[in-house]
């Protein structure tokens, strides 16, 4: 019988969801940006903000790719054990 691998699974579960809480900060973010013309929040010197913008647009395209792999059965199959 085939045995689910609990760990990994619930490791990647808890990657993912911290991808998408760093999604969904990355929409706030630039919608502050947008709206207050490159100051966001507290923060008083525009290059903060850009390399932070930067940052969070890499987190969330990564995000989307290991979301998308994770579909694919040779990806599901790793979480599998024989």
């Amino acid at each position: 019988m085939r045995k689910i691998k609990v760990g990994k699974l619930i490791a990647d579960l808890m990657g993912f969801t911290i991808g998408g809480v760093a999604s969904i900060w990355m929409i706030i973010k630039t919608y502050a940006f947008l709206k207050h013309g490159g100051i966001i929040f507290y923060e008083l010197n525009p290059v903060i903000s850009v390399i932070e913008f930067i940052s969070a647009t890499f987190g969330t395209s990564y995000f989307g790719y290991r979301l998308a792999k994770l579909l694919t059965k040779k990806e599901i199959e790793k979480y599998i054990e024989d």
